[in-house]
């Protein structure tokens, strides 16, 4: 089939850019569907469905599948302690296919305390042969970029303190926090020490070693 000739213009006859007349890549890959457009053609007959109301009801369907597929990572459910947290008993993360990394990377490195990467560190395994200082391992644009999302949750639920009618959720939706993890703190107390672990379900751990070397545990959810 021959390239219809086109137009100095590169112009139909209603005065619409011809792709396929004037890009050489869109002729050549216009030949699997038939070749370029004829110079018969009527284009533009259709007043309502135009090519780009057409890619903007794509574009809200593929959205719209987006949303329903992960609306249920966004349940959640009380624990013993009253607070709400995620729900990822069961590994439902998976079973969902809810899981990401963002989930646990917030508490682990410390963005939900607003630590910024690569100039703060936090103690990994405090008090054990294994205690070692720590920082954001990932490459610079991810840290950042991680940094700067979980300010703007920090924005975001200040917001709404301020206007209680805007939509939002725990912070662990609106930017999550870890889950399955923990972010550890560790408190000098004399001789000894206290470390502090909080996950993601919103329980508190604690691990307190006295100058005398007598460890008890326990927390929101008492000795364990």
């Amino acid at each position: 089939m021959s390239t219809p000739p086109v137009p100095r213009s590169g112009r139909a006859q209603y005065g619409r850019v011809v792709p396929s007349w004037t890009e050489p890549l869109v002729a050549t890959a216009s030949t699997v569907v038939g070749g370029p457009l004829g110079r018969h053609a009527l284009v533009g007959r259709s007043r309502f469905w135009t090519p780009l109301r057409v890619l903007l009801l794509l574009a809200v369907v593929a959205l719209a599948l987006g949303w329903f597929g992960k609306a249920p990572c966004l349940q959640q459910y009380v624990g013993d302690d009253g607070a709400a947290a995620l729900d990822w008993r069961n590994n439902r993360q998976y079973v969902a296919m809810c899981y990401s990394d963002t989930v646990p990377l917030y508490g682990i490195e410390r963005l939900d305390s607003g630590d910024l990467p690569y100039r703060d560190s936090w103690i990994q395994d405090a008090g054990t042969p294994d205690e070692q200082v720590r920082y954001m391992e990932y490459p610079v644009l991810t840290g950042f970029f991680q940094y700067a999302n979980a300010r703007l949750a920090d924005g975001w639920l200040s917001l709404v303190q301020q206007m209680p009618w805007l939509p939002t959720g725990l912070p662990v939706v609106v930017s999550p926090p870890g889950n399955g993890e923990v972010a550890v703190e560790s408190t000098d107390a004399g001789q000894g020490y206290v470390v502090t672990a909080k996950s993601s379900n919103g329980h508190t751990y604690t691990i307190t070693r006295t100058a005398a070397g007598d460890i008890t545990r326990g927390g929101s959810q008492g000795a364990w």
